[in-house]
């Protein structure tokens, strides 16, 4: 008997956004994250813009993560054991890697959302009553 599958979508607020999609089982979760690349000014103004899918060239743009290709995909499991593939991504500066950094740790801790995560194991101990933690 196959495991019943939870699917959802969220979004990270990373440099321009990010939209991750994601499945999961009580132990294991797979993800693809949209790096939003813009934003429409005309004529859908303030549209979100990612990269579109099989496009040589980088100013190629879409509308849907549909239409485009994910830049990071990957799993991530009960005890915090990831891995994720990452494109081939452009570094504009140290501020860029730095962002990539966030954004990976953000996909780590989808793990958080699994059922039957060991959060110890993972390095996400419980939060104390004061923490902010959780789903954003």
């Amino acid at each position: 008997m196959s495991e019943a599958k939870v699917k959802g979508e969220r979004w990270l607020d990373v440099g321009m956004g990010w939209c991750v999609r994601y499945e999961y089982s009580p132990t294991w979760l797979d993800f693809e994250a949209f790096e939003v690349v813009g934003e429409e000014m005309s004529p859908r103004a303030g549209a979100k813009l990612f990269h579109k899918k099989g496009s040589a060239n980088g100013g190629d743009t879409v509308y849907t993560v549909e239409e485009s290709e994910p830049d990071i995909t990957g799993f991530v499991k009960w005890d915090g054991c990831s891995e994720m593939k990452i494109g081939t991504p452009h570094f504009c500066g140290a501020s860029d890697v730095e962002r990539l950094g966030t954004v990976m740790t953000e996909l780590h801790k989808l793990c958080l959302l699994l059922p039957n995560v060991d959060r110890d194991c993972a390095g996400y101990p419980a939060p104390t009553p004061t923490s902010n933690e959780g789903d954003k």
